[in-house]
């Protein structure tokens, strides 16, 4: 029986302080448990939504010595059978090194838990849940099968207590999703990541249309639990975005190659709806110590596609792109065998949205504004480029060309209109390549500025834009006639009559004149 005791008291000491993720255990001052008092185990924990099981795992006499918990006369506890069956639970108590954590001891006595636990709670109140009526024994605390699974919440580690109205502070990891879209410079703002941007269509000519999923696991001391660690990024795509393909993946700290599953495959659009999938099997592999935290990125490339919305005025935007995460969130699974699905938390989702613009103009004459239809003009970027562009008909304008267009020449309609659609932010040029017959070229290309300041809101559940005063969305472009030349019949030949008339006037006059001196002189 001595030895017993010095066995309990080892691993009293132990037990208490290698609850899963480093719980608290507060001391109780007494030297004698009654046989027949029950006792309380106190979980502090804010979270709600938590329903705690307690199995017991030994039985027998509780006293306390030297402020240590023993319990002696031990016996299996009725919710749990160990298959080990050569030692009894005394014996098995002396293997218990100090440090292990309690998901350890339970592997160390080989326990397998009974279905029925000896007491459950669910109901939170002042961030506590309390566990009443327990006979004196050692206790296995855990969170119920299935009761967080999509949750933003991870189960608590096992904790072991002896009770004697012991209390427990657990610790759970929940990790973060956040994503993040990249806005050209375009003469409003500096390129960078952020929320909103502002992007072509086809991204035929202005730079990087890229999106960014990163997924923050805190550093927590609990982690060192789990034996795999799997992350799944879900994103959504509004009907106006296109996937194009993954550009990288990364976790903080490892230079190598990261293996993933992609269920997204180059050119798909989407609906609003329905989503792609990024699958990391096991964060261990490539950070095997996540107490420290982990940060893990995936880049991807996608465009705007014809079906995005155009922003004709300020106010919301609507083509966005939606990420959720899943996520272990417990420490305490281990496959069972095959499809045994891991239990997997879900973070809030992260929202980010794309903005593209239009230019509007109209051809008319200059006298009268008569629309001017067959005029050819060029679309130019600011360093004179030209941006190849096809007619949509379902758009009633001019966008940039994808990659099964084939560029089309620009030209005034009938009622003199050649609208452009699906362009970012910037400064543009409406270059005319020829005047119609009779009317004068103009003077110099029309420079046309399109500026707009975009943000997503406080509460991240939409985004605007707010379009400059001054664009020039909406364009009135004149052509004036040049000066009308003399025809047959015209004013020309009653010039030239009259001149010949005066010629022969003068004439006559100059010969009466001779005559009348000639006489004169005989």
């Amino acid at each position: 029986m001595k030895k017993t005791n010095k066995t309990f008291k080892r691993f009293a000491a132990i037990t208490s302080a290698s609850l899963l993720a480093a719980c608290a255990v507060a001391p109780v001052a007494f030297n004698a448990f009654a046989a027949d008092e029950t006792y309380s185990i106190t979980i502090n924990n804010s979270a709600t939504g938590h329903t705690y099981e307690a199995y017991q795992i030994f039985k027998g006499d509780l006293s306390v010595e030297d402020d240590v918990k023993i319990l002696s006369n031990i016996e299996w506890g009725d919710d749990v059978t160990s298959s080990i069956t050569d030692k009894t639970a005394a014996e098995l108590a002396e293997t218990l090194t100090e440090g292990m954590t309690g998901k350890e001891i339970i592997t160390k006595l080989g326990i397998t838990i009974d279905n029925t636990p000896t007491s459950t709670i669910s109901t939170q109140s002042d961030g506590k849940y309390i566990i009443p009526d327990l006979a004196p024994g050692y206790y296995l605390i855990k969170d119920a099968d299935n009761s967080l699974n999509g949750e933003y919440d991870a189960y608590t580690s096992y904790i072991i207590k002896v009770v004697g109205d012991a209390e427990a502070s657990p610790k759970s990891a929940k990790p973060s999703v956040d994503k993040q879209v990249y806005d050209n410079a375009d003469g409003t703002a500096a390129a960078g990541w952020g929320e909103t941007a502002d992007w072509t269509i086809n991204n035929n000519y202005n730079g990087t249309t890229q999106f960014k999923l990163i997924a923050t696991i805190p550093a927590e001391d609990y982690l060192a639990d789990y034996n795999t660690y799997k992350l799944v990024f879900n994103d959504t795509m509004s009907k106006g975005i296109t996937f194009d393909s993954i550009a990288s993946v990364s976790v903080t700290g490892y230079t190598g190659e990261v293996a993933y599953d992609c269920t997204a495959t180059p050119g798909m659009k989407g609906n609003g709806t329905d989503s792609w999938s990024l699958t990391i099997a096991d964060i261990l592999l490539y950070d095997e110590d996540l107490t420290n935290g982990a940060t893990i990125e995936v880049i991807y490339n996608a465009h705007l596609n014809e079906e995005a919305t155009i922003t004709t005025a300020s106010g919301g935007i609507v083509n966005k792109n939606t990420v959720d995460l899943e996520y272990s969130n417990n420490p305490n699974w281990t496959a069972s065998g095959e499809g045994d699905e891991e239990d997997l938390g879900k973070a809030p989702e992260d929202t980010v949205w794309v903005a593209t613009y239009q230019i509007l103009n109209t051809k008319v004459d200059g006298a009268d504004d008569t629309p001017l239809e067959g005029v050819e003009f060029q679309l130019l970027d600011a360093n004179d480029n030209v941006i190849s562009v096809v007619y949509d008909e379902t758009l009633k304008a001019y966008r940039p060309v994808g990659a099964d267009d084939t560029a089309e020449t620009v030209k005034s309609a009938a009622d003199g209109k050649f609208n452009f659609v699906g362009l970012d932010a910037g400064t543009y040029k409406l270059h005319e390549v020829a005047p119609l017959p009779g009317y004068n070229a103009l003077d110099s290309d029309l420079t046309v500025t399109i500026g707009a300041t975009h943000e997503e809101v406080a509460a991240g559940s939409s985004a605007t834009v707010t379009l400059d005063e001054t664009n020039k969305q909406n364009n009135t472009i004149k052509n004036n006639k040049g000066a009308s030349l003399p025809g047959t019949g015209g004013i020309g030949t009653t010039i030239f009559y009259l001149g010949g008339g005066a010629m022969a006037a003068i004439g006559g006059v100059y010969l009466i004149s001779k005559r009348r001196m000639k006489k004169s002189e005989e």
